[in-house]
């Protein structure tokens, strides 16, 4: 994940809905919406937080797992 992060060009973009949420649930129609956006936007990294299988086509500038070490990252950035 470090060198994921550290190879971003622009920027790193943490994607998390919190618990509440299981983005696996939902409709394949907006998962494509946010995979378009990423790949749109290539110069940034994507971490989103995924239960479940990740689908096909996901952009390369994309990683998901089902936890993440949040705070780890956002201090990695903001230099908290």
């Amino acid at each position: 994940m470090e060198d994921f992060l550290n190879e971003a060009e622009a920027g790193v973009v943490l994607i998390t809905f919190g618990s509440t949420i299981d983005l696996a649930t939902l409709d394949p129609y907006y998962v494509n919406i946010f995979f378009e956006s990423m790949r749109k936007l290539g110069k940034f990294r994507f971490i989103w937080r995924w239960d479940g299988p990740m689908p096909t086509g996901h952009p390369n500038n994309l990683m998901a797992a089902k936890w993440l070490p949040q705070r780890e990252i956002l201090s990695e950035f903001l230099k908290i």
